[in-house]
């Protein structure tokens, strides 16, 4: 099974919190890594995950610009499920497999 056909660490999600937010700072997005600026809205995801291997559990934060979220939320309606911070990766992976997501309508 290639990365495309997974998308995922395999790390499984105990809980996830999504709100949008408006920027108060600058922050960077966790998938294109451009800047969120000051003003701008963005997803704050907080969340708690069970490490595959050891069964350790984590919190996590991420903040993901509009953009980058539009794109995964799009991927994820397809039935791909995608790890925070893997978003490109996992197009790009697809896109080099020759197996990108069928989207058409």
């Amino acid at each position: 099974m290639n990365y495309c056909s997974t998308g995922y660490r395999g790390n499984k999600v105990i809980f996830v919190k999504r709100s949008q937010n408006i920027a108060r700072k600058e922050h960077n997005c966790c998938e294109c890594k451009e800047t969120i600026q000051i003003g701008d809205k963005y997803i704050l995801s907080k969340g708690k995950w069970k490490q595959k291997e050891t069964e350790e559990s984590y919190f996590r934060t991420y903040r993901t610009c509009l953009f980058c979220d539009g794109v995964s939320n799009d991927l994820q309606g397809y039935g791909h499920s995608i790890a925070f911070t893997v978003l490109w990766h996992f197009i790009a992976n697809c896109l080099e497999d020759n197996d990108a997501p069928d989207i058409s309508m």
